[in-house]
């Protein structure tokens, strides 16, 4: 009911109730600003955010209603579902950390843009974060998506509703049941080329090995080339990987058989 949603109390939704129907927007509104009908412009907005105040001068507006699921009904718009094993690989909002690599399921709840970069909130029951992608994201704000987060970057983000058609290596991944790789492989989930402000080509690699455990790997301009002419996603190769001084893993040859 009403009272369901933020900033409309019992007594609110009542009043609301009892007062109806109203022919338009307007009517509303005049009634909302009524002294003594014991309602506020704030139980409006949030009637009006959420679409429930939807008439012909008041038009729904599908992106606000997405993008406002969770804060005024408390839930994010999860209306598609993944395969049930998928829950055991991926981690919650609240296990993120800037560093190390990551796979989020949750709601985009808004974008910001910066030159040259874009931050991404992502929500889920447990709570929200902002990760880093370029300038130009594909992704949408209102969308439930499944995403794979390195080092505080995104590096690969499929919509859930699009995850039964997808061929993207981090789906392959998830979708596999027993893992088609050795020991002393590493399965590329991800391969992100980006430019530097030097205009120098680098990547942000990202490999999990036989225990599913994922592996930022940074790609030098040194190695770029090279990694770019063999690595592939969603194949596995036996990598040479080395480390700078502040603990970054760096990729340093690809043996490709």
């Amino acid at each position: 009911g009403l009272s369901g949603i933020k900033f409309i109390s019992d007594k609110i939704a009542e009043r609301y109730i009892s007062a109806r129907p109203f022919k338009s927007f307007e009517e509303l509104r005049n009634f909302t600003f009524t002294k003594g009908n014991g309602v506020n412009s704030r139980a409006l907005e949030a009637l009006r955010i959420i679409g429930a105040a939807t008439f012909p001068d008041n038009p729904r507006n599908e992106n606000e209603l997405r993008e406002n699921l969770y804060e005024y009904l408390g839930l994010p718009e999860f209306t598609q579902t993944v395969p049930s094993h998928y829950h055991a690989f991926i981690n919650s909002v609240e296990d993120f950390e800037e560093k190390g690599s990551f796979i989020l399921m949750g709601m985009v709840k808004g974008i910001k843009r910066g030159k040259g970069w874009s931050r991404v909130e992502i929500l889920d029951k447990t709570g929200s974060i902002g990760v880093f992608d370029e300038e130009q994201t594909t992704i949408e704000a209102g969308r439930s998506y499944i995403a794979l987060c390195s080092d505080n970057r995104i590096v690969s983000a499929i919509p859930v509703d699009e995850i039964k058609g997808s061929d993207s290596a981090l789906i392959k991944f998830l979708n596999y049941r027993m893992l088609p790789y050795k020991d002393d492989e590493l399965f590329v989930v991800s391969f992100k080329p980006r430019v530097t402000k030097a205009g120098k080509k680098m990547a942000s690699l990202t490999l999990a090995d036989t225990s599913r455990e994922l592996h930022p790997v940074t790609v030098f301009p040194t190695t770029f080339a090279k990694a770019y002419m063999k690595i592939e996603e969603g194949h596995a190769y036996k990598f040479e990987l080395g480390k700078t001084k502040d603990g970054t893993v760096i990729l340093e040859d690809i043996n490709v058989g």
